[in-house]
């Protein structure tokens, strides 16, 4: 009996890590892609830096470095004078996302900022599909 119980909180565990791992990679993918579409002149920052976020605290830092200000930078810069259809090319809904990304930490509201999280997630990555999109037309 004790030992099923005991196998029962390492397999939440395990579960737990596997699913942050995966939202981990499901970023770092989207934030590649994101990157390799642009011209090289107009790149704040080097794609394969994008596999860093796997790592979880680096994902954080690289939330806030990337998503909220080095993206939104770059597309602004692609895009040039049509930047103004996009509003602030995902600078601010970066930078939401990023704070939700920072309170994961925090065990109060753990469970609540990951469904923002996840939430923000679509809503960014919906919009800068819109900008990719516009930019492989031109």
């Amino acid at each position: 009996m004790i030992g099923r119980l005991g196998t029962l909180p390492t397999i939440a565990v395990i579960s737990v890590i596997a699913i942050i791992v995966l939202l981990n990679v499901l970023v770092a993918w989207f934030h590649y892609n994101a990157l390799v579409v642009l011209p090289p002149e107009h790149r704040r920052f080097a794609p394969v830096w994008m596999w860093l976020m796997i790592i979880p605290i680096v994902h954080t830092v690289f939330i806030w470095i990337i998503s909220a200000f080095k993206l939104p930078a770059s597309y602004r810069s692609a895009l040039g004078e049509n930047a103004h259809r996009f509003g602030s090319c995902n600078q601010r809904l970066g930078l939401a996302w990023a704070i939700v990304a920072t309170t994961l930490f925090l065990p109060v509201v753990d469970i609540l900022s990951f469904v923002a999280y996840v939430v923000l997630m679509i809503i960014y990555w919906q919009k800068l599909n819109k900008m990719q999109k516009y930019l492989l037309q031109k």
